[in-house]
């Protein structure tokens, strides 16, 4: 485990990366993942991608010599992000493109809460929240949710210079400000 850290490590620090650290296959069954993974395989991703996004900063710099694809709210549709990975654009995929260091691709952030898409289950949530009960409403929307996010970190360690990530108001949450005053 140590020895692949440090291996991860000197690939992002020398830019030595060879392929991607994420598959296409990798990525088409994360967005069919029925279940919550662990919060270390959350966290091994966060953390990888922590590292480029602080030394990245605020800016989005998408090489200007490259084609962009940008897509709008994602709101948990990892079947979505995964279906532009897919497209066919000049004869290959977006992801193809990518690990070829030949396309950018940006997204306008809000990767958490599906929204209206499941509006009755984010009210079934609100019951078994205020019933004191376990949620499997909210468990299946932290699927979608943490899924999503968990995509993004992955893209973001394979494509550093070309795969980015807009934080919208949906990330942006303060649980001491609830309402967002």
């Amino acid at each position: 485990m140590l020895f692949r850290c440090l291996l991860l490590f000197l690939l992002l620090a020398t830019g030595a990366q060879s392929r991607p650290l994420i598959s296409l296959a990798d990525l088409q069954r994360q967005s069919q993942t029925s279940h919550l993974e662990t919060v270390a395989t959350y966290l091994r991703s966060v953390r990888a991608a922590k590292a480029i996004f602080l030394k990245q900063g605020g800016i989005v710099e998408p090489n200007p010599a490259l084609p962009t694809v940008i897509l709008p709210d994602l709101h948990a549709q990892r079947d979505y992000l995964l279906q532009v990975l897919e497209m066919r654009v000049n004869g290959d995929t977006v992801y193809d493109q990518l690990a070829r260091g030949r396309i950018n691709l940006l997204c306008l952030g809000d990767g958490m809460h599906s929204e209206q898409r499941n509006l009755k289950r984010w009210l079934q949530a609100e019951q078994d929240y205020s019933s004191g009960f376990p949620s499997p409403a909210l468990e299946a929307e932290l699927v979608e949710s943490l899924g999503l996010l968990k995509m993004v970190m992955d893209l973001k360690v394979s494509f550093p210079s070309q795969f980015f990530f807009v934080r919208g108001n949906h990330e942006d949450m303060d649980p001491a400000r609830p309402s967002g005053s």
